[in-house]
């Protein structure tokens, strides 16, 4: 084949030089205009606030960085023009932290400029929000609406192999865990309380003595508390703990009278690491970030109303009040990691900022101006918003979805352009200047067409269309068969079996399950199998419906993502 004309390989030189520049290249103008000039300044004042909000709103049409600078500039100009005062005392529970903690966060808490941490905040909050309305959307009773966020935060976010313990921890903000949909057991618990508080839930840490070093603690349990009890969520499991006689959630009151139940997370030759002594000897900690605790943050929250309904602040003492009134319950206090690992991750050349800056790369532009589909997509499924809307879905259904601006995009078209992106250029002959940088160019794309199938397996498992679910994960196992997708898209695939009926095929591949997930996966499997053994009315397995790649399949419908991509493909063909 001929090497592509000047013509032919304008588009390709072009999307080479600004594809693999991140950030680079002419920004687009202020998504924020000026206020008009107003001798009123209460009001100029308000006109910037309105716009500041209006853009945390609409986050999936901006590029990551380029609007919380927008965001952070417009706050500062509110503040300096509106006098208004909001009371937000000290919280009396921040004595519990370290000295020096406690001393950096009475000065910052007196501090009434906004920060590049307190933007990353406000859009956390705003992440934490759209997940939470969306799945608890229809549900009132608290204890229901706790066990669907965990559940959401246990199925999406993958976790990681623990670091080198001889190394420096990675750690990683709430914001940027629900992004990349990976993290440890820690970040799933700080997700999770974070997730409840958008609901006016109080979830808290519980830590126990290590058993072979009784002076030194581990993270064990998150627990609802309600009623004033504390209900049981296994974070590294990813399941809630049993109470006894099948009911659903176990208190740690009932734990710590029947510790047999413990033993239901017993596998061969790996019983479950907490035995009863430590669970007798449990200490609390309440997730508070310092912006929750500040004034700063109050001030916007009292200033909001409707227009962003998101919680920003938070009263750790109310919560410490009735914990500590319960029986064999250490003090509570103020869990201290959120401090230590907002400064491992902001400050520039720590091992956690170079590993915030590699996640954050695959969301990176493609070309100046432009946002990434793979971003817009993965806030749109956060938002719980996947499938486009009015005149965009007619014209995502007549496949000119990319010719359209993000407006009201769902996340499966958004995906579905992220496993396509450069497509065009496969199987052409490209310079040999211009090979090294294809190449890379090359890689991303790659890169960003396996997040997408994966998410969009995800979101098909959501969206309870199992089969096409099969059919996303499938493709992950196929064709990156070694990444670090392959165990998150078996135990996607196992679910689906489970969902599907089909029991026996979703305890063998949660049983091949490998890495961090092995554990809770293995529980599933334990679990289903006892169920089916003692359940005399338990429903024969059942195949698995008809795959997309499968020939004698039917057809797929118009609204099925796969069935948008396989008119792309035949129309780039």
């Amino acid at each position: 084949m001929p090497l592509l004309s000047a013509a032919a390989l304008a588009p390709y030189l072009a999307a080479l030089l600004l594809a693999l520049a991140v950030l680079a290249g002419c920004e687009r103008k202020a998504v924020v205009p000026r206020p008009a000039v107003t001798s009123d300044r209460r009001q100029a004042g308000d006109e910037v606030f309105r716009f500041a909000v209006e853009n945390l709103n609409r986050l999936a049409e901006f590029d990551p960085q380029e609007i919380l600078a927008q965001v952070l500039t417009r706050l500062n100009q509110w503040a300096r023009v509106d006098k208004t005062q909001v009371a937000m005392p000290v919280d009396p529970l921040i004595a519990t932290l370290p000295r020096a903690v406690h001393q950096n966060l009475l000065n910052d808490l007196a501090s009434r400029k906004y920060t590049m941490s307190d933007a990353y905040y406000l859009r956390e909050a705003v992440f934490l929000r759209d997940i939470a309305r969306h799945v608890c959307s229809g549900v009132f009773e608290p204890l229901e609406k706790a066990q669907k966020l965990f559940a959401w935060t246990a199925n999406n976010i993958d976790l990681i192999q623990t670091a080198d313990p001889q190394q420096e921890p990675i750690a990683q903000m709430p914001w940027l865990t629900v992004l990349s949909g990976v993290g440890r057991p820690l970040d799933r618990a700080w997700v999770f309380a974070r997730l409840a508080r958008q609901q006016k839930l109080d979830v808290v840490l519980l830590a126990v003595p290590l058993a072979d070093s009784p002076a030194l603690q581990q993270l064990w349990c998150t627990a609802l508390l309600h009623d004033g009890q504390l209900y049981l969520f296994d974070p590294n499991y990813g399941l809630p703990l049993y109470g006894p006689l099948g009911k659903r959630v176990a208190t740690l009151r009932e734990v710590q009278e029947n510790p047999e139940l413990l033993r239901q997370f017993d596998l061969p030759g790996q019983p479950y690491p907490i035995e009863a002594d430590q669970v007798r000897q449990v200490e609390v900690f309440v997730v508070a970030e310092r912006q929750c605790l500040s004034q700063r943050m109050k001030k916007i929250e009292a200033r909001l109303g409707a227009q962003l309904q998101v919680v920003l602040t938070y009263r750790p003492s109310a919560v410490a009040t009735v914990v500590d009134a319960m029986p064999r319950v250490g003090r509570t206090r103020i869990w201290t990691w959120p401090y230590q690992a907002e400064e491992m991750v902001y400050r520039p050349g720590t091992p956690s900022n170079e590993a915030l800056q590699s996640r954050l790369s695959i969301f990176a532009k493609r070309q100046a101006g432009s946002v990434n589909p793979l971003w817009s997509g993965r806030i749109r499924q956060l938002q719980g918003r996947y499938a486009s809307t009015g005149q965009v879905a007619e014209a995502v259904e007549e496949d000119r979805a990319r010719d359209l601006g993000l407006g009201d995009r769902g996340a499966k078209s958004l995906y579905l352009e992220s496993r396509t992106m450069f497509s065009d250029a496969v199987g052409q002959e490209i310079p040999a200047q211009l090979q090294e940088k294809f190449e890379k160019l090359q890689r991303r794309a790659n890169q960003m067409r396996r997040q997408a199938t994966y998410w969009l397996g995800v979101l098909s498992l959501d969206e309870n269309k199992y089969e096409l679910a099969q059919f996303y994960f499938k493709e992950i196992l196929a064709h990156w068969p070694n990444s670090d997708l392959a165990d998150p898209a078996r135990f996607g695939l196992a679910r689906a079996h489970q969902e599907l009926g089909n029991q026996s095929k979703a305890i063998e591949t949660y049983r091949s399950i490998q890495g961090s997930l092995a554990p809770g996966s293995k529980i599933r499997a334990k679990i289903m199998a006892e169920a089916a053994t003692t359940d005399p009315l338990a429903e024969e397995p059942q195949a698995d419906g008809p795959q997309p790649e499968d020939p004698q399949a039917e057809e797929p419908q118009p609204d099925d993502p796969q069935a948008t991509e396989a008119r792309a493909g035949e129309k780039n063909g």
